[in-house]
């Protein structure tokens, strides 16, 4: 499915750029995202507002 947007649908809808969100913890999907020539270029952060958690 990644392939298919890679190298079909992105050329189709001519897409600059493929952006993806990835768990720290889930480094085998890291190397497989990184195999398919993704390159990692961010860290996010998150916060959650104490009225959020009720």
């Amino acid at each position: 499915m990644i392939r298919w947007v890679t190298d079909v649908a992105a050329a189709a809808l001519d897409v600059g750029l493929i952006q993806l969100t990835s768990d720290a913890v889930r480094t085998d999907a890291h190397r497989f995202y990184e195999r398919l020539g993704f390159v990692a270029s961010h860290v996010g952060f998150k916060y959650q507002p104490p009225s959020a958690s009720r």
